[in-house]
């Protein structure tokens, strides 16, 4: 991502672009920012916000929605980066507003890069929970009971 941050109005720049390979075998070419960004759609509009808007605060006029997908994009930035430690912290701020199948998702995913499936299927389940024809959490929990039994078997 690149452009100014809604908030501080600094230059978020663009790092190196990096291809990425959608599920059909399409490539992509993906801008990131050298540092993390989000590119979230509030009750003000859709507002960029760079990182270090981000960790210093964020504004009070931000309705719990707004705060809920600020959180979840910047999770999902990190994830992007291998930064699941952030992440994880991010979807927790997420979930501390409103908690959802994708949210509790994405930190299913997040902590079982930290600590495998059995951190990982609980989250799952619960996303399920929350909405059980959710695809991610299906087809998440598949792979972490999967990779479970294998770890049993070792």
């Amino acid at each position: 991502m690149s452009g100014k941050c809604g908030l501080c109005k600094s230059i978020i720049g663009e790092a190196t672009p990096e291809v990425w390979i959608a599920p059909d075998d399409d490539q992509l070419l993906v801008n990131r920012s050298e540092k993390a960004s989000a590119l979230a759609e509030t009750s003000v509009g859709e507002i960029m916000i760079c990182e270090e808007c981000y960790v210093r605060g964020l504004p009070t006029y931000f309705t719990p929605d707004d705060l809920m997908e600020i959180h979840h994009q910047f999770a999902l930035d990190h994830m992007h980066r291998g930064e699941f430690l952030l992440a994880g912290e991010s979807l927790r701020k997420a979930l501390g507003q409103r908690e959802t199948a994708d949210i509790v998702s994405a930190l299913a995913l997040t902590e079982s890069h930290l600590g495998g499936p059995e951190a990982a299927i609980p989250l799952c389940r619960r996303a399920l929970e929350i909405d059980p024809g959710h695809f991610n959490s299906v087809r998440n929990l598949q792979l972490e009971l999967e990779r479970e039994r294998l770890n049993q078997q070792e």
